[in-house]
């Protein structure tokens, strides 16, 4: 039988943790349980207390480790133990008793996919989550069964450990914010692909949420420090071309902020390099 272990970070997340952990343990695989709280105060500490069992493993931290960080505890513990996969699994999200049977079916079938989705579906099941439909490029309107794709969101992945051998866990180059996209360029710096499969489904409940301006242009931000750390992509490319893309997305979005950054890069660029050079070689620092 495989062996499963489920990461869940948790940060507030009365409202769902319920529906979290009990999508899990009815699944037709069986998945240990580990959870991380990074520091709640609206009762989630205690809920989880009160109500998990020997399936689940829990290590409260009295503060805010940041998504990357707190994975990093699970995924090592995954690696000391013995499992064959990961699931990582976001606090607002849950899986169906299917879920884990098809995507560690379609690993087994390929050995080249690294990280593998689900379809993440609103929490009312009418479409797929709106960011999950943007980042993937809607493929899957056009096609079924598993299909490569750009970029997966991490609320949902599953994960050979052996893949976590290859590439270590998520770099400590970033805490907040772009954690995965980076684990995703380090993958296919090592050669995996990511996928979905649009026959399996899964919830992040978050479609409602606002996205102010200032929320959305941090994350182009980030976004620009993550192109720059890509180790796929040329340094002396990249250089010229992001800062640009900085000034067009400043002007488009009447965001003075945005411009400033793209000139602030130019004074980064040892911090740049040092990322990118993270990005290669982190596998060591993680498996220490």
């Amino acid at each position: 039988m495989n062996k499963v272990l489920t990461i869940i970070v948790t940060y507030n997340g009365l409202k769902w943790i319920d529906t979290c952990i009990s999508s899990v343990r009815n699944s037709t695989v069986p998945s240990d349980i580990f959870i991380v709280d990074n520091g709640s105060t609206d009762g989630t500490i205690d809920w989880i207390f009160r109500n998990t069992k020997e399936d689940v493993i829990f290590r409260p931290s009295s503060e805010n480790l940041g998504f990357g960080k707190a994975n990093n505890i699970d995924l090592k513990y995954a690696l000391e133990n013995g499992y064959e996969y990961v699931y990582l699994l976001n606090q607002d999200a849950w899986i169906f008793p299917d879920t884990f049977e098809k995507l560690i079916s379609d690993l087994e079938a390929d050995s080249s996919i690294g990280i593998i989705s689900p379809m993440q579906m609103t929490a009312d099941l009418s479409k797929a989550d709106s960011q999950f439909a943007k980042q993937t490029d809607r493929i899957y309107e056009s096609k079924s069964g598993v299909i490569k794709v750009p970029f997966v969101m991490a609320a949902h992945w599953m994960i050979p450990t052996k893949v976590i051998y290859e590439i270590g866990g998520f770099s400590p180059a970033f805490s907040h914010y772009g954690e995965d996209d980076n684990l995703i360029h380090r993958a296919a710096y090592r050669g995996f692909e990511w996928a979905i499969d649009t026959s399996a489904k899964a919830v992040q409940d978050r479609d409602c949420r606002p996205r102010p301006k200032s929320y959305r242009m941090m994350l182009k931000k980030i976004h620009a420090i993550k192109m720059l750390s890509d180790p796929n992509k040329p340094l002396s490319n990249q250089a010229t071309i992001t800062p640009l893309w900085l000034i067009g997305m400043g002007i488009y979005h009447l965001s003075p902020n945005l411009v400033l950054e793209a000139f602030k890069i130019l004074g980064r660029y040892p911090e740049i390099i040092r990322r990118r050079r993270e990005s290669i070689t982190f596998k060591k620092a993680f498996l220490d």
